[in-house]
């Protein structure tokens, strides 16, 4: 600072010390000079820092009040930022009739009825029906057995055997097939699953399937492929086109036709319509004219609602279990007319019936007409053994040997290949 300065600011302390000699005066001036910065500058800092720690103390308070206890807060409660777990309040809601909940769409399973019983034997084969979800077939000797009876969980469980499994609508339910290798989670498919002699086998025709064996990864099997899990390993091969045919055949010709329930419906059944006997109109006459009031009109006819292939193929095999075979033979040649798998499957089973019937020449007719019309189809193969069986029977040797040689060559690694080369051996004179 300037002397002028000095003086100026610190007359007031020099008027103060006026009884001090100069060199007293002098000293308190150079001390003024030294501290005085000092001091202006703590004054300032301790403006300043009042001033923060009132802002801090109002911010801490706000926050405090933010965060405090909700037993504390007013008792209001936001329905937005409700707690989960807590019912959220309502106008209405009173302790004995809550406030609505939010709901969860039911799945279409759980309006279905489970299964009312489990296996039943048909023939030489046990058959569980799970009405729309789809069947069960289980083969000559198996060991199986329903575990679980939910409307929207099914678990079969093979001992030992081998199951054939088709399924339909699941209505976002489960079906299950296990065994002790493991277990097979359906997702709407035709496969089988075999179980024992050291091995566990999942063949798939349609769709695929999830499989979980217990000592190796899940995978997923799909159409046309095999799997095979031995002590030694699991691989994955192809199916062969007999085997297809074979796992096709006993979905659609067996489990699909002969125990497939239908669906209820409100229509009217043909064969219903049929038996009905109509009542008699009060208002005519007997022999009178067929004329109904004026002010009473007749009601109308309900409409007949013509049968599905599968629901006529169904009925062909109820004919044939209960010997009516001409009825059962009409049926059949109904729906072969048509296309698709369901004629297939109907030709094969008209031809497998005259076969039955000592019927060859008929029977490898329908045979050769199968192969003819689905060169390519599932079973053309089973057709091509029905032909070579039919020719034996009725004594045209040469056109069974060229089928049975034909059938070797095309569908080699399948079990009709093997039936086949069995015949040739024994036939091996044939012109």
């Amino acid at each position: 600072m300037s002397a002028p300065n000095d003086r100026g600011r610190l007359g007031p302390l020099a008027d103060r010390v006026d009884g001090l000699d100069e060199k007293a005066q002098a000293r308190v001036l150079a001390a003024v000079r030294a501290e005085g910065p000092k001091i202006v500058r703590r004054a300032r800092i301790q403006r300043v820092v009042t001033r923060v720690g009132a802002v801090a103390a109002a911010l801490t308070l706000a926050v405090w009040m933010a965060q405090r206890p909700s037993d504390l807060a007013p008792q209001r409660e936001d329905p937005i930022a409700a707690a989960p777990n807590t019912p959220r309040s309502t106008p209405n809601a009173t302790p004995s009739a809550p406030g609505p909940q939010l709901a969860v769409a039911p799945r279409a399973c759980e309006a279905w009825s489970p299964a009312s019983q489990g296996f039943v034997r048909e023939g030489g084969v046990q058959v569980l029906d799970l009405g729309r979800r789809g069947r069960v077939v289980a083969t000559k000797g198996s060991l199986v057995e329903l575990e679980v009876r939910s409307s929207c969980e099914t678990l079969v469980s093979v001992r030992f055997g081998s199951v054939f499994v088709r399924a339909d609508d699941l209505g976002s339910g489960a079906l299950v097939v296990a065994s002790k290798e493991g277990q097979v989670r359906v997702l709407g498919t035709v496969f089988s699953v075999e179980s024992g002699r050291g091995r566990w086998v999942i063949e798939v025709a349609e769709g695929k399937v999830e499989v979980e064996p217990i000592s190796t990864e899940p995978t997923t099997v799909a159409a046309g492929q095999r799997f095979e899990l031995t002590p030694k390993g699991s691989q994955r091969s192809t199916l062969s086109a007999k085997r297809l045919a074979e796992l096709v055949h006993h979905a659609a010709a067996e489990a699909r036709v002969a125990h497939l329930e239908p669906e209820k419906e409100t229509r009217t059944a043909p064969e219903a319509a049929a038996r009905a006997k109509p009542k008699p109109d009060p208002a005519v006459e007997p022999g009178g004219p067929s004329v109904a009031p004026l002010n009473e009109p007749r009601e109308p006819k309900r409409a007949v609602v013509p049968r599905t292939p599968l629901e006529l193929l169904r009925e062909a095999e109820t004919l044939r279990k209960d010997g009516e075979l001409d009825a059962a033979r009409r049926i059949y040649r109904e729906v072969a007319s048509g296309s698709g798998e369901t004629a297939e499957a109907a030709l094969l089973r008209l031809a497998g019936l005259e076969l039955e019937k000592d019927e060859p020449v008929r029977a490898k007719a329908l045979a050769l007409e199968l192969r003819r019309r689905f060169p390519s189809g599932r079973l053309a193969v089973e057709a091509t053994w029905i032909a070579v069986r039919a020719a034996t029977k009725d004594g045209a040797m040469r056109d069974a040997k060229q089928l049975a040689e034909e059938l070797v060559a095309r569908w080699p690694s399948t079990p009709y290949a093997d039936s086949a080369r069995v015949w040739l051996r024994e036939h091996p004179a044939s012109p």
